[in-house]
């Protein structure tokens, strides 16, 4: 599996991100949810929130990547890793049906889709990793994939913890001791590429989009 490392990483670093006005901030996404579905329902307390979490299936899910990034679901990379991890995710919309095993494999989802719109995007393919900094990179993507403006006082309060773990993974602060990225291969902009790639999948996976 690709960036396995990373991923096992990220999970243990995001949290789910604010979600759409209409939902309940409670979530479906949380990366430290038990991995049975039984304990799932009881960690998540969906007596309460049921009503209000909508999680996507995962044609729903796939296609919700694909229309953010305008990445195909057709592309070669998204389609390998999509027949890869699909069972894994959500058969109908129920909270109930989204485990850790589910968080992991949007993860995985998320992954493909965000390498591939690092290179193709007209806003990334050829953005200067080398002199951009670390807050307009942060800016860019959150304008871009979510409901997210950073002139308003009052998006800047509402996403500020999401905001502070992005610049974590953008940092490649450690966490448990490992860091996201430990190669320097091709210089510092390759590098902040590739955690830049690894933010753009934490806010993929999150329940702004693995929820409606």
């Amino acid at each position: 599996m690709k960036y396995t490392l990373p991923i096992l990483i990220l999970s243990l670093l995001i949290s789910c991100t604010p979600g759409k006005s209409s939902k309940s901030s409670s979530s479906a996404g949380s990366s430290e949810a038990p991995a049975t579905n039984e304990d799932a329902s009881s960690y998540l307390n969906l007596e309460k929130i049921e009503r209000n979490i909508v999680v996507r299936t995962f044609n729903e899910y796939n296609s919700a990547l694909s229309l953010a990034t305008d990445v195909p679901i057709s592309h070669e990379n998204v389609v390998t890793e999509f027949n890869a991890i699909k069972n894994s995710l959500p058969s109908n919309n129920s909270a109930k049906t989204f485990s850790s095993f589910s968080q992991v494999s949007a993860l995985r989802l998320s992954f493909s889709y965000c390498d591939v719109y690092m290179n193709i995007s007209p806003l990334w393919k050829d953005f200067d990793f080398d002199s951009g900094s670390d807050s307009q990179i942060l800016n860019m993507l959150m304008e871009n994939l979510l409901d997210y403006s950073s002139s308003k006082p009052s998006d800047i309060t509402k996403y500020a913890d999401l905001k502070s773990k992005l610049d974590d993974i953008i940092k490649n602060k450690p966490v448990d001791g490992q860091v996201l990225v430990q190669s320097t291969d091709g210089g510092p902009g390759t590098v902040k590429k590739r955690l830049t790639t690894m933010a753009c999948s934490a806010i993929l996976s999150s329940s702004y989009y693995t929820t409606h």
